[in-house]
């Protein structure tokens, strides 16, 4: 069972970290072509607007592809994350410990509370 619990943690972690990714490119006006958690085979997936939503196998990590960011794609697309400034490539990049560190100013009070404020134990 706690195993289970670390899986089911992990994924969460995981989704926040790369959810900050895909909207920090989305603020940017990147085309995200594939949002994944996990790794391995496709167990689920769907596919809204240019978006193929899915989750894998293995749920270890995770990924975000985006139009553009492999650099062999010689396109004049706005929205490839090549054709964009260096401030929104960095942005992009960034937003994930971004995010984390968000995550941990906002978790961690909580769990303070709940752990030792007097009034909450019993």
């Amino acid at each position: 069972m706690i195993i289970l619990k670390g899986v089911i943690i992990l994924s969460v972690l995981i989704f926040i970290h790369e959810l900050g990714h895909f909207l920090a490119a989305r603020l940017f006006g990147v085309r995200v072509l594939q949002f994944s958690i996990g790794f391995g085979l496709t167990v689920i997936s769907t596919i809204i607007g240019d978006t193929k939503y899915s989750i894998r196998a293995l749920p270890i990590g995770g990924f975000i592809q985006m139009h553009g960011e492999d650099g062999e794609e010689n396109t004049d697309d706005p929205n490839s994350f090549d054709n964009k400034s260096i401030f929104a490539r960095f942005c992009i990049v960034a937003a994930d410990p971004a995010i984390n560190i968000l995550l941990a100013l906002s978790v961690l009070p909580v769990a303070y509370i709940a752990l030792y404020h007097p009034d909450l134990r019993s």
